[in-house]
């Protein structure tokens, strides 16, 4: 199924370290929507993005009032959101058992009325459609649009490369960065590596630091718990090498799918390859 979307003013700022691109949770959770609404089974899905503004601002601290003031209340200290608005197609593999007819017309009229991290959303001209194939719905993403979108590929592996001497966050940083000339030229690679494409941190989860437990002045009696983002490292894939590597994909196929697992352990992550 390709959903052909804009999301607009979604919450961009994941963290400090990440910044634009969305969550992977918050991805995952839209396309949990949609598969609670319709009744179908998600297998796994990739998001590919033709168009990525952030809007202009800063990140800065910012303090909340309580309803209730007090002197001896602890004032929230939360910081200010930025947003950002994303063009894209959402590409979900589903399972083909007992599809309803009007799958993609249902769809279509509840898609606008789902949030996207926190930000609405607007449909775009090639809609919700079917395919029987993941490489007929890419060919079709590709003749659809005349921005090409670009997929996120797992890269996570290479933080556990640090050399001798670097955190994971400097060594995040050195390939983030990308390839720089130095004084002669030539092309700069961190610490040796080959390029690898655009690199971009990533938010893959969030890990509590503390059980959740009942806090004065929360929204609608929800439990509360500290918690910080997962960070991992994903590679911006066009897609005309995306389809260049599945005619040429060898039997571990193309990482690019991310999927939110529901089972055991639900705060692991794992990818699904086609």
């Amino acid at each position: 199924m390709t959903i052909d979307f804009t999301a607009i003013d979604f919450n961009a700022s994941g963290n400090l370290l990440v910044l634009g691109y969305p969550p992977l949770t918050g991805i995952d959770g839209l396309v949990h929507c949609i598969e609670r609404d319709t009744g179908i089974r998600v297998i796994g899905w990739a998001l590919g993005v033709r168009s990525l503004d952030l809007k202009n601002g800063h990140m800065k601290p910012v303090n909340y009032e309580h309803r209730h003031k007090s002197k001896h209340a602890d004032t929230p200290y939360i910081r200010d959101r930025r947003s950002a608005t994303l063009t894209g197609n959402l590409l979900i593999q589903i399972s083909d058992n007992d599809l309803p007819d009007d799958i993609c017309e249902s769809l279509e009229d509840r898609i606008e009325s789902l949030r996207f991290c926190g930000g609405n959303i607007r449909l775009g001209e090639s809609g919700v459609s079917l395919w029987h194939t993941t490489y007929d719905a890419l060919r079709l993403i590709a003749v659809s649009h005349e921005q090409s979108p670009f997929f996120l590929e797992d890269k996570s592996q290479l933080l556990d490369e640090a050399p001798a001497g670097l955190s994971k966050t400097e060594w995040l940083m050195d390939l983030t960065a990308g390839p720089y000339r130095n004084e002669d030229g030539d092309f700069v690679y961190a610490h040796g590596q080959d390029f690898l494409g655009y690199l971009i941190p990533t938010i893959n989860g969030y890990q509590l630091l503390e059980e959740p437990r009942e806090r004065e002045e929360l929204r609608n009696e929800y439990k509360h718990a500290h918690g910080e983002a997962t960070i991992g490292l994903g590679r911006l894939r066009s897609l005309g090498s995306l389809m260049t590597h599945w005619n040429e994909a060898t039997d571990n196929g193309v990482e690019i799918y991310w999927f939110g697992s529901f089972g055991p352990d639900p705060k692991t992550w794992r990818l699904l390859t086609f």
